[in-house]
Formats: C-alpha cells, structure tokens, sequence
C-alpha cells in the first residue's frame, strides 16, 4: 500500500501539472500564439495521461484507504494520505464541474 500511496501522490502532482498547462495553453491560444507551450511534447504528453489518469487511480486509493482505515489496518504517511485524499474532490471538481 505504501508504494500505491507514494504512486498515487505522483499521479495527483501530474494532475495539477496538467491543469497548469492546460490553463496555460488556452491563454496562449486567446493571445494568438499557437506554437507549442513546451519543446518536449512527449514529456508534456506523458504527463497529462498521468495526470489524467489520475481521478480513476486516486479513486481505487481512497475507496481502498476507506476501507483499511474502518479495518485499523492503515500505516501510511499522513501527509501524502491527506494529500491524496484532498485531491479527490477537487479533481471530481476539475473533471466534471468546471468549465475549462
């Protein structure tokens, strides 16, 4: 679970990588420039799919953490559970409510 969890949290920092450039890119494309953001795109490319990823392998986390925890069963860093489990809802929220 410790090696998942550490996975996850590097899922969960491409996702907000991701968002960046995503932002990024549309504000570009407002201003009229429609060359690349970055010189590597397959580096951007791979991490977008991690990021995108991301919502189904944070959800697979938090189901799984949900149900150790009610076990007691969890010895996990609390940071990096809490980052995890925080970036859940917000991702919910960036994929299916906003309007980017």
């Amino acid at each position: 679970m410790k090696v998942f969890n550490k996975l996850v949290f590097i899922c969960n920092i491409a996702c907000i990588v991701t968002a960046i450039l995503r932002l990024v890119e549309i504000q570009r494309r407002v201003s009229g420039n429609k060359d690349a953001l970055t010189a590597l795109p397959p580096m951007e490319g791979i991490i977008a799919i991690l990021g995108y990823g991301a919502i189904f392998i944070n959800f697979i986390f938090v189901l799984t953490f949900s149900i150790l925890s009610l076990k007691g069963k969890t010895i996990l860093p609390k940071w990096i559970t809490y980052f995890n489990v925080i970036m859940f809802p917000i991702q919910i929220w960036y994929f299916f409510f906003s309007k980017f």
